[in-house]
C-alpha cells in the first residue's frame, strides 16, 4: 500500500508525527540554512557507535520530512517528484524492512543509495535504488571517491516523466 503523506498531520514544531517514537526526536528535515549546518554538525559529533547502521530511521524521517514542510504543498512543487539519499559506510541489519519502506514510497520519492567502503552491502543498495526507482553506487577507492559522488548526483538531475498516461 503506497503512502499517502496528507493522512499523517505534523506536530506544532513542524516535525511529522512518524518521528516522535525516535529517540532525541526533533524536526530532522530543514532547510540549508548557515545556524542549521552548524546545528546539524554538533549533532553529528554527538553521536557514538552502536553497531550496526540505521538506514531506514533517517530514510522514514526524510520521507515525512519531505512532505511536511509547508513549502512542499504549494501546488508549483506538490508535482514534483522528491529524492531521499542514502550514504553509508556500514553494515545493515532489516534490509526486507527498508525495501518494504522503500516499495510503499517510490511513488512519491526517488532514493539514490551510495556505499563507502567494503562493509556495505552493494547488491542491498543497488536493489533498494532500484526499487526506488533512483540509482546507486559502491566507492572502494578513496581516489574515486568525488567522481562516483558527482555521478550519483549527475544521475539524480536526469529527467523524470511523472504521472504518464
Amino acid at each position: 500500500r503506497a503512502f499517502d503523506p496528507s493522512q499523517h498531520r505534523c506536530t506544532p514544531g513542524g516535525a511529522p508525527q512518524e518521528q516522535a517514537s525516535f529517540e532525541r526526536s526533533r524536526p530532522l528535515c530543514v532547510h540549508a540554512k548557515p545556524e542549521f549546518i552548524e546545528r546539524a554538525i554538533a549533532w553529528v559529533d554527538d553521536i557514538a557507535p552502536a553497531g550496526l547502521t540505521d538506514i531506514l530511521t533517517p530514510v522514514k524521517q526524510a520521507f515525512w520530512g519531505l512532505f511536511s514542510d509547508t513549502e512542499t504543498q504549494d501546488s508549483s512543487t506538490s508535482s514534483r517528484l522528491k529524492s531521499i539519499f542514502i550514504i553509508t559506510d556500514g553494515a545493515v541489519e532489516n534490509e526486507r524492512e527498508i525495501c518494504q519502506f522503500a516499495g510503499r514510497i517510490s511513488s512519491l520519492t526517488r532514493i539514490f543509495a551510495f556505499g563507502i567502503g567494503v562493509d556495505c552491502n552493494s547488491y542491498f543498495l543497488r536493489k533498494l535504488a532500484s526499487i526506488g526507482r533512483g540509482y546507486s553506487d559502491v566507492c572502494f577507492l578513496q581516489d574515486t571517491l568525488v567522481q562516483q559522488m558527482v555521478s550519483l548526483f549527475d544521475h539524480a538531475r536526469s529527467p523524470v516523466l511523472k504521472d504518464i498516461f
